[in-house]
C-alpha cells in the first residue's frame, strides 16, 4: 500500500469539479457517468477502476458501464484517484520517504503535528489521533463507502438497502447536515454555505464538517479524517478568522464526543482565543463581516453565542474548566428562530438588555435560541458560587430564583413539545441546561450520599456528598431535577440528534438516581427508580451507536447499578426471613401469656 500523504486528504470543495488526473479530464472525473475513461494502449486494465471493482479488487476495463457491472447489473461509478496509471512501481515507505511533487509540480506539504492553543494542553497529553509512520491506500479509504452499515441501526435517509456509491466524504458532508448541524446550528444554513464554498474555498472548516459527520457513517474512517481536519488547522497558512473560529468548535464537539476531553477543550479554548482577538464578541463584528448579507450576520452572532454556550457546558458537565467566556462583556445582538435562519427570513435582531428587561416591558416573544442563553447564563451563575459553605446562604436562594423564574416565565409558545412533528432542539437544550445547573446548585447541600456512584467518572470527577437522617430541600430540588431530566428522553425524537452533551447530563441524572436507590429505607419508590434508570441507560446504549463518550460512561452507570440491586435484593431476603422470625417470636410470647393468664 502507498503511504497517504496530506495532499492526497486535501478537500475537494462541494459545488466544485476536482481536478484532473493524468489520463483523464476533469469533466470525466465530476460526471464519470458521462464518459468512460480512457484506456491506455496495450493494457486491459483502466487507469481508474469503478467503486464495485475496487471494492472487490479485481480488474475493471474502464467502461461506462464496465463489463463486469454490466453482466452482473450493478451501479457502476467512478471516483477520483490520485495515482492515475504509472504501471509497477516500488512504494517507498512512509518513514524516511522525501516529499515527491503532485502532478502540478508542488511539493507536499510536511505532516505538521497538531496545533497547540494557547491553553498550553498538549495533544500528547490525551490519547492522539494520528496516521504518522502508517501505510494506508487512499483507494481504500475510498472504498469503504461501498462498505456495509454496521449494526448499530444509524442509517442516513437518502440511502439504499445496498448502500451508497457516494464518496465518503460526502456522506461525512450529508450526515453533518442531517444531525449535527440542528444540534448546533451556528453555521451558515445549508443552501448558503455550499453556494460560499464555490466562490471561497474553506478546507478547514470543511474538513472540521466532515469529521464531525463521520461520527454518524459507521463506514467512515473517522481517524483519518480527524487527522486532515487537524493537519489543516494547524497550518501556518491557517488564517485566524471567524471560519477558523467555527472549525475549531466543530473539532473540540467531534473530540469531546469521542472521549478526548482534554484535547477537546483545547480546541474549544482555541476558538475562544481567536474569537476574543478579532473582536466576535462585539456588536458590531457581524455587520463589519457579514458582506452585506443578512444571513452571514445571523451566522456570525449565532457563531458566539454558541461559542458561549459550549464554554459553559463543557464548564458545566466536565467540572475541570472556567467558564471564562462568562467573564467577557459581549454585546452580540441574540439568534433569531431556527426556521428564520434556515429560510434566510432573519428580522432585526434583539439585545441581552431586551430580553433581561422583557418581564418588565412590553410582551416579546424572543428565539428559543435565546432562551438557550439564557439558561447558560444561569448556569454560569451557578458555577460562580461554588463552593458554598453553608446551605441556608441568601445566595444559594438567589441563584435558585434565577433557575425558577427562567422556567416560570417561558411564553405558552415556549412549551417544550412537538411542532410539526419535530422537537425545538434549542429549546430541549434549555431545560437540558436548567435542569442540570439545579442539580449542580444544589447537589453539595443535599443528604442524598452519592458514595455508591463514586467510580462513574468518565463525564466529571466524583464529588462526594455525605447522606443525612431526612431529605432536605436541596434534595428534593435535585430529586425533580433528575427526574426531569429523564422525561427529556422520552420525547419522540431520535436521541442521536440531540448534542452529544446529553450523555453527560444524563449520567448527572443518573447518579441521583443511583444514590436515591442505594439509600431506600422502603421498597415503596423501588420499581419507580429502576425505570428511570433503565431509562437513562437505554438512552444511553442508543447514543453509544454514535458518541464514544457514552460508550465509556455507561458501564459504570450499570456496574453501579448492578451492585446495588444485588445489595438490595440480598437485604430484602434477610429482611424477610428477621421479620419472620420476630413475627414468630410475637406469637409464641402472646401464646405463653395467654396460657398462663388461663392457668391463674
Amino acid at each position: 500500500m502507498a503511504s497517504v500523504d496530506p495532499e492526497a486528504l486535501s478537500p475537494t470543495p462541494v459545488g466544485l469539479a476536482p481536478s484532473s488526473s493524468p489520463g483523464t479530464s476533469s469533466t470525466n472525473l465530476a460526471h464519470p457517468q458521462s464518459t468512460a475513461p480512457a484506456i491506455r494502449s496495450g493494457s486491459s486494465v483502466a487507469p481508474i477502476a469503478c467503486l464495485a471493482c475496487r471494492s472487490k479488487h479485481l480488474k475493471c476495463d474502464g467502461a461506462n458501464p464496465c463489463a463486469r457491472c454490466a453482466a452482473h447489473k450493478l451501479e457502476c461509478s467512478f471516483v477520483r484517484s490520485r495515482r492515475g496509471y504509472k504501471g509497477p512501481r516500488r512504494v517507498k515507505a512512509a518513514s524516511g520517504a522525501p516529499d515527491s511533487p503532485d502532478q502540478t509540480g508542488r511539493r507536499s506539504p510536511p505532516q505538521a503535528s497538531p496545533y497547540r492553543p494557547s491553553s498550553h494542553l498538549s495533544p500528547a497529553d490525551t490519547p492522539g489521533i494520528s496516521i504518522a509512520g502508517s501505510s494506508v491506500d487512499i483507494d481504500t479509504l475510498l472504498s469503504f463507502s461501498m462498505a456495509p452499515m454496521s449494526n448499530t441501526g444509524l442509517i442516513l435517509p437518502w440511502e439504499t438497502s445496498q448502500g451508497s456509491v457516494a464518496n465518503v466524504k460526502e456522506r461525512c458532508l450529508e450526515a453533518f447536515f442531517y444531525y449535527a448541524h440542528p444540534a448546533h446550528p451556528f453555521l451558515l444554513p445549508r443552501a448558503y454555505l455550499l453556494d460560499l464554498f464555490k466562490t471561497r474555498p474553506l478546507p478547514h472548516l470543511e474538513a472540521a464538517m466532515r469529521y464531525l459527520g463521520s461520527f454518524y457513517v459507521p463506514s467512515a474512517p473517522r481517524s483519518l479524517l480527524a487527522e486532515e481536519a487537524l493537519h489543516l488547522l494547524s497550518a501556518s497558512s491557517c488564517p485566524r478568522d471567524g471560519f477558523a473560529v467555527q472549525a475549531n468548535m466543530l473539532v473540540a464537539i467531534g473530540l469531546d464526543g469521542n472521549a478526548e476531553r482534554k484535547r477537546a477543550l483545547a480546541f474549544l479554548t482555541q476558538a475562544g482565543d481567536i474569537a476574543l482577538e478579532i473582536g466576535m464578541h462585539r456588536r458590531e463584528f457581524p455587520s463589519l463581516n457579514g458582506q452585506g448579507l443578512p444571513v452571514r450576520e445571523e451566522s456570525w452572532r449565532r457563531t458566539w453565542w454558541e461559542l458561549f454556550v459550549l464554554d459553559g457546558m463543557f464548564a458545566g458537565v466536565h467540572q475541570q474548566s472556567p467558564f471564562r467566556l462568562n467573564e467577557v462583556g459581549s454585546t452580540v445582538l441574540l439568534p433569531c428562530e431556527e426556521r428564520d435562519y434556515a429560510g434566510g427570513c432573519i428580522p432585526a435582531p434583539r439585545s441581552l438588555e431586551e430580553f433581561d428587561d422583557g418581564d418588565f416591558s412590553e410582551d416579546i416573544v424572543f428565539s428559543s435560541f435565546a432562551y438557550r442563553v439564557a439558561a447558560i447564563r444561569n448556569l454560569g451563575r451557578v458555577l460562580k458560587l461554588q463552593p458554598v459553605v453553608f446551605p441556608d446562604d441568601p445566595v444559594v436562594a438567589n441563584t435558585d430564583a434565577y433557575l425558577i423564574n427562567w422556567t416560570l416565565h417561558l411564553p405558552p409558545t415556549k412549551t417544550l413539545g412537538i411542532e410539526d412533528g419535530q422537537v425545538d432542539e434549542m429549546l430541549f437544550q434549555a431545560h437540558m441546561i436548567t435542569n442540570a445547573s439545579t442539580i449542580l446548585l444544589h447537589r453539595q447541600h443535599s443528604q442524598l450520599d452519592t458514595a455508591v456512584a463514586r467510580n462513574v467518572t468518565s463525564c466529571a470527577p466524583h464529588r462526594p456528598v455525605a447522606g443525612g437522617q431526612t431529605y432536605n430541600v436541596h434534595t428534593a430540588k435535585i430529586i425533580q431535577a433528575a427526574e426531569n431530566i429523564s422525561r427529556l428522553v422520552t420525547l419522540p425524537v431520535a436521541l442521536v440528534k440531540h448534542t452529544h452533551l446529553f450523555t453527560c447530563v444524563i449520567a448527572l441524572s443518573s447518579v441521583v438516581h443511583l444514590s436515591r436507590w442505594a439509600g431506600l429505607m422502603t421498597f415503596s419508590e423501588d420499581e419507580t427508580l429502576k425505570q428511570l434508570i433503565r431509562l437513562n441507560t437505554g438512552a444511553l446504549k442508543t447514543i453509544s451507536g454514535v458518541w464514544p463518550s457514552a460508550q465509556k460512561v455507561l458501564p459504570q452507570l450499570k456496574d453501579v447499578a448492578r451492585n446495588i440491586f444485588s445489595s438490595q435484593k440480598s437485604a430484602a431476603e434477610k429482611g424477610f426471613w428477621d421479620t419472620f422470625a420476630d413475627d414468630e417470636m410475637r406469637n409464641l410470647v402472646e401464646d405463653e401469656n395467654i396460657s398462663g393468664f388461663q392457668l391463674t
